[in-house]
């Protein structure tokens, strides 16, 4: 298997988090802003936005020894969250949080299904797989420490110039729909 730099396989990550848990996210968004060409750029903004906050906040907590282990269990609960926000119509907040935190057994039970393994496969385990069996390409601290600095900066600048872009959709979109 060829190796792959952290800095990628952050990108990669973001990317598979953007692109399949957030059906509900994009769903609900394009129920606002339905896809025509009005909005369609603003759209498409928005995934790379949200692709690039979760690269910035991935690369922010990873290091040489931490990525493996924090890109799975990112992957392996966003595919939980990812299938009760798809199957229930939920946003995942606090309140959901502590809910989660007081359900016992009884009502845990009535949750497992097929479908609930299945986007824990398919959206969890073979992703997560796929990252443990990856060899990451180590390099230098200095050039490490370069080349997530770089990534952060980035980040940055796509997420500013993209909401200065379209900031008329993204002030009434933070103003208006503050559930999504």
């Amino acid at each position: 298997m060829k190796k792959i730099s952290s800095v990628k396989l952050i990108i990669a990550a973001s990317a598979f988090l953007v692109l399949f848990d957030n059906f509900t996210f994009f769903k609900n968004l394009t129920d606002v802003y339905p896809v025509s060409w009005d909005n369609i750029a603003f759209l498409g903004s928005l995934a790379i936005v949200l692709t690039c906050i979760i690269t910035l906040l991935l690369v922010l907590i990873c290091s040489k020894h931490t990525i493996k282990p924090v890109l799975i269990t990112v992957l392996l609960v966003s595919s939980l969250a990812s299938y009760f926000m798809n199957s229930y119509n939920i946003v995942i907040d606090e309140n959901m949080i502590e809910n989660i935190l007081q359900t016992n057994i009884n009502e845990t039970a009535d949750l497992l299904n097929m479908k609930l393994f299945l986007y824990f496969i398919f959206l969890g385990i073979l992703p997560s797989v796929m990252i443990y069996r990856s060899e990451i390409e180590h390099k230098p601290l200095r050039t490490e420490m370069t080349a997530k600095l770089k990534l952060i900066v980035i980040s940055l600048v796509v997420i500013i110039s993209i909401t200065l872009i379209f900031s008329k959709f993204y002030t009434s979109f933070i103003r208006e729909h503050k559930s999504l």
